[in-house]
């Protein structure tokens, strides 16, 4: 059944290692999986290329709003020398449904203008040590 996107809710720790709820600046979520990186073992005289699962994880997870204050006091406060616990909930936090949880290093914030639109933001964040499908 498909699931609307406005039900997604991302949780991330403030400065204090507390989880906040930035559903309701949001407008996009992106980079939200876990990729296993594909390692080359391709040899000569092999006539196919072959692969080997490697590791996993090392996404990057990008997120998009609209530009207000509560966000910018959140993700100001962020640095790139600790890691934050993270919660992506993308049908919603009712009990049973799926969600993604690990760790994060923030990576960069970034405000954009623009004459004919909204104030914007963009936050990336870099997935860090395992990264766990559960429920909520």
């Amino acid at each position: 059944m498909p699931v609307l996107g406005k039900n997604s809710v991302f949780k991330l720790d403030n400065q204090a290692g507390s989880l906040q709820d930035l559903s309701a600046y949001l407008t996009d979520i992106s980079g939200v999986d876990v990729p296993t990186a594909m390692i080359d073992t391709t040899t000569f005289g092999d006539s196919s290329v072959e692969f080997t699962a490697g590791l996993k994880g090392g996404n990057t997870i990008t997120l998009t709003g609209n530009y207000d204050s509560t966000p910018n006091t959140h993700f100001t406060a962020l640095t790139n020398s600790s890691t934050y616990t993270y919660e992506y909930s993308p049908a919603g936090t009712t009990a049973g449904l799926p969600k993604l949880s690990g760790e994060v290093t923030f990576v960069n914030y970034a405000i954009t203008s623009a004459v004919a639109d909204v104030v914007k933001f963009t936050v990336t964040l870099q997935t860090t040590g395992t990264q766990t499908w559960g429920t909520n």
